[in-house]
């Protein structure tokens, strides 16, 4: 979605706690998200990638953006990812190697899903799906004819030039079946995909077929007969041939969306997108902008400005990134935004810094909520307490020497307990709540054990500082604390 009328949306709603993923268009125009921003795009930016790897070659099919289209409406569709697999700052999990068996990879398929969705009357699903094929590695072998050199003096596919490969390279038939399958008992509802390619012993480009398999963006129209069913689609990689090990799988994020680097214009094109230096400049220009308009719209929404994309290059150019970095922080103090940096974060009286943060903490709780098998900390705190479990979190953040008390759940869901950790008994002591305006909440009298101490709070949502006295505390503990629904 352009972010001009993403804008207007955050502005007219005033709020960032809810995810975005219903997007409303004016006059059916039907634009997806382009950045990683808001929390609900940068979700629906994740990827699935499979590899089928040989000696000289690689066949690699990428599949996401998949997006529910009505007449003037658009419902974003997350892919399933495992959070405990989530690595490398929160931008891909780790590789999954799959079945060494032929046919369907049985193994692969059980984690290529979409999470579920309604299908609405009169919808199509659209998703982009990307199948290449790339020499990996140094070879004394003669190279193939790499295609015609670019700028092409005339329009040509260059999607179909990019598959010179060497002879041979590929003795795998390797094939990606999407399939719409019904949440509830797993009947297979219709097929909306099928693309593969051949191997290649004679030839140094090998053949590809099913749909349109040199296309990066796909529509499919859902007959009325399976509107109102609830559905996920279904990724199937096959594969037949003489290799031994088989494909793998990761699920990876972008910053920008991939099909604007790999847009089916490609296969009418002088260069292709992902080459032309100036376009993918652009873009980046496009969304440092775009970051700007973004933390504007949310200062005059919430008044809050903790939290801000990354500036990043085409070229990589770390000065120019500093400098827009420093110009939006002059932006947003001369605005009057509320951020971190020009606050004391430890200060619990600053009741809109503490505000902020409750906001900040919302949405990303929000966010990670959406990944598969998400167990959040505090969670894992309560059981910790209760017995159940004994969770590596805790003993990270058990008290360091010379500490008496931490806190261990910093937000919680309504409901779920507080737990505290204290390095020795500590005897009797009083814990007040406040609200972010300084008014008293709830206030306790507890005997403190040592280890882990769960506190039945029952408080509603929102922000909250928490004061523990007394004892044989020398000073009271007092920290921030966040419950979210």
């Amino acid at each position: 979605m352009e972010h001009d009328s993403f804008n207007r949306n955050v502005a007219s709603g005033c709020t960032l706690l809810g995810l975005l993923v219903v997007l409303t268009l004016a006059a059916g125009a039907q634009q997806l998200p382009r950045f990683d921003f808001p929390f609900a795009h940068a979700r629906w930016l994740w990827y699935y990638e499979y590899t089928n790897a040989f000696d000289t070659c690689i066949v690699r099919y990428t599949v996401g953006e998949f997006a529910l289209l009505g007449s003037d409406t658009v419902a974003l569709i997350n892919l399933r990812v495992p959070k405990a697999e989530v690595r490398y700052g929160g931008l891909a999990t780790l590789c999954v190697q799959g079945s060494s068996a032929l046919g369907r990879d049985s193994l692969l398929e059980s984690r290529g899903k979409t999470q579920p969705f309604e299908i609405r009357s009169g919808s199509a699903l659209r998703f982009y799906r990307r199948l290449e094929g790339t020499i990996v590695c140094d070879t004394t072998i003669e190279p193939p004819r790499r295609g015609r050199l670019y700028p092409s003096a005339e329009l040509i596919n260059t999607v179909d030039e990019g598959w010179y490969l060497f002879a041979g390279c590929i003795p795998d038939r390797t094939e990606f079946v999407l399939e719409l399958v019904r949440e509830s008992d797993g009947t297979v509802l219709l097929t909306l995909d099928s693309i593969g390619v051949l191997p290649n012993p004679n030839a140094p480009k090998p053949v590809r077929y099913g749909t349109e398999p040199d296309r990066r963006i796909r529509t499919v129209a859902l007959p009325q007969s399976l509107w109102g069913e609830r559905a996920y689609v279904r990724i199937s990689p096959r594969r037949w041939g003489p290799t031994p090990y088989g494909m793998t799988w990761q699920a990876v994020s972008r910053f920008v969306a991939e099909s604007l680097f790999y847009p089916d214009s490609d296969t009418l094109a002088r260069i292709p997108a992902w080459l032309d230096s100036a376009y993918v400049a652009g873009l980046w220009n496009e969304r440092n902008r775009a970051i700007f308009a973004f933390v504007d719209s949310v200062g005059r929404c919430t008044g809050c400005a903790t939290w801000h994309p990354i500036f990043l290059t085409a070229d990589g150019d770390t000065a120019k990134e500093s400098a827009m970095r420093d110009s939006l922080i002059g932006m947003i103090d001369e605005r009057g935004y509320v951020r971190a940096g020009n606050r004391n974060p430890y200060d619990l009286r600053d009741t809109a810094l503490q505000r902020c943060f409750a906001l900040q903490f919302a949405e990303e709780e929000q966010y990670v909520r959406t990944f598969d098998e998400y167990d959040s900390s505090y969670s894992a705190a309560a059981r910790s307490a209760s017995g159940v479990t004994i969770d590596r979190w805790i003993r990270r953040h058990t008290p360091r020497p010379g500490e008496l008390l931490s806190l261990v759940t910093p937000f919680v869901r309504e409901g779920d307990p507080v737990v505290f950790s204290a390095a020795e008994p500590l005897g009797s002591v009083t814990i007040r709540f406040f609200d972010i305006s300084g008014r008293l909440a709830k206030e306790f009298a507890v005997q403190l054990h040592k280890g882990t101490n769960s506190l039945d709070v029952q408080l509603v949502s929102g922000g909250y500082f928490v004061e523990v006295s007394g004892g044989k505390l020398p000073q009271p503990l007092r920290k921030a604390i966040l419950v979210v629904r």
